[in-house]
């Protein structure tokens, strides 16, 4: 089985676009925010080598783009995602979202939180408004009480 993980949710127009509100999957039907893409369809779509934290935008033929933060780890490979929706891409994201993606190898190494803490950096980032995985709603309790960056930003 591949590793499926997405803190939050949707995707950008891809070759795993969604056409609906719902997937269907296995003969169930899933909501749209329970939803997690793999990470080999997620991070082709990106430069495969880089340092440190990048910032890369994916532009759109409509004029929307997407902000996004790669992380590379010392072997200069991506381990992490995180997109930033400055404009809705309707029925994909709204205004705001954010989402993140770690190399399921890499997990629980700091790289969401080093990811999400360059986000509330650079962008206008409201957590409140976000929808979340069950592993992105636990992720998000704990980044809230720890992060040194989240809480100087939201005093």
């Amino acid at each position: 089985m591949r590793s499926r993980s997405s803190i939050g949710c949707g995707n950008r127009k891809t070759n795993n676009q969604i056409n609906c509100n719902m997937e269907k999957t296995m003969n169930k039907v899933i909501p749209i925010n329970s939803i997690a893409f793999l990470w080999e369809s997620q991070a082709r779509q990106y430069p495969k080598n880089g340092t440190g934290i990048t910032y890369f935008k994916g532009e759109f033929e409509d004029n929307t783009w997407v902000d996004c933060l790669l992380y590379y780890g010392y072997d200069n490979k991506l381990h992490g995602i995180l997109n930033h929706y400055p404009c809705e891409i309707p029925p994909y994201q709204k205004a705001g979202s954010v989402n993140i993606q770690i190399r399921p190898d890499r997990r629980r190494k700091g790289i969401a939180t080093a990811l999400l803490d360059e986000a509330i950096k650079r962008f206008n980032i409201n957590l409140e408004i976000q929808e979340y995985t069950p592993d992105g709603e636990k992720f998000i309790k704990k980044y809230k009480r720890s992060s040194r960056i989240y809480k100087i930003a939201h005093r």
